[in-house]
C-alpha cells in the first residue's frame, strides 16, 4: 500500500511540473510570436487573385525541432493542447492554435522533403483543422484585432492549399487528399463569403 501512496504522490508530482512548465512555455511562446521571432523559416508562394493576377507570397513559418516520428512527441501533442487551454480569451486561443497550426504545417513540408508522404498529409490535414479551429473559436466578434486575424487565417488556408496540393501523392490514399482538398476548398468560400457581406 505504501508503494501505490508513493508512486501516486510521484505521479501526481510529474503532472504538476508538466503543467507549471507548459504553462510558463505558453508565455514564453505568446510573447515570441508577438515579436516575430518564432517565424524564423520563410516559405515563397505563388498566389492566384480572383482578377487572375499572380502574385508572389511570403509565408513566415515557425521552426520545429520535433516531428510526429519523434517517440516523444505525443507529450508535445499534450503540451500544444494545454498551452490552447490556457489561453486567457477566444483571441489569444484562436492565436495560438494558429501559431499551431503553422507548425503543423513546417511539420508536413519536412516530412514531406524526408519522403514520407502519408505523415505529411496527416500533419497537412491537422493544420487545417487546426486553422478551422482557430477561425471558429474567433465567433462573430467584428473588431479590428478579431478582422485582422480572420484575414491572417483566410490567408493562411490559401496558403496550406498550395503546399498540400505540392506535396508528393504517391502511396497516399487518393480519397483522403481530395478530402483535404475539398475541406479547404470550403473553408476559403466560408471566408471569401464573410468577406464579401
Amino acid at each position: 500500500m505504501n508503494k501505490i501512496y508513493t508512486l501516486a504522490v510521484l505521479l501526481l508530482g510529474i503532472v504538476i511540473v508538466f503543467v507549471s512548465l507548459t504553462r510558463a512555455s505558453l508565455e514564453m511562446i505568446a510573447q515570441g510570436d508577438k515579436e516575430g521571432v518564432l517565424r524564423g523559416d520563410t516559405l515563397e508562394v505563388e498566389i492566384e487573385k480572383a482578377n487572375g493576377e499572380k502574385i508572389k507570397e511570403i509565408y513566415r513559418l515557425p521552426q520545429i525541432k520535433m516531428l510526429p516520428t519523434n517517440i516523444f512527441y505525443g507529450f508535445k501533442e499534450i503540451r500544444d493542447y494545454l498551452w490552447v487551454r490556457f489561453s486567457q480569451n477566444n483571441y489569444d486561443k484562436a492565436k495560438m492554435a494558429l501559431l499551431l497550426a503553422d507548425k503543423k504545417l513546417a511539420e508536413s513540408i519536412a516530412l514531406d522533403k524526408k519522403g514520407s508522404a502519408r505523415k505529411a498529409l496527416e500533419s497537412g490535414e491537422k493544420a487545417v483543422e487546426k486553422l478551422e479551429y482557430a477561425w471558429t473559436i474567433l465567433g462573430e466578434e467584428r473588431d479590428n484585432k478579431t478582422n485582422d486575424l480572420r484575414g491572417i487565417i483566410h490567408r493562411a488556408v490559401s496558403i496550406y492549399g498550395l503546399v498540400i496540393k505540392k506535396m508528393d501523392k504517391e502511396g497516399v490514399d487518393k480519397n483522403k487528399y481530395e478530402e483535404i482538398e475539398n475541406k479547404i476548398k470550403t473553408f476559403k468560400e466560408k471566408g471569401e463569403k464573410l468577406y464579401s457581406e
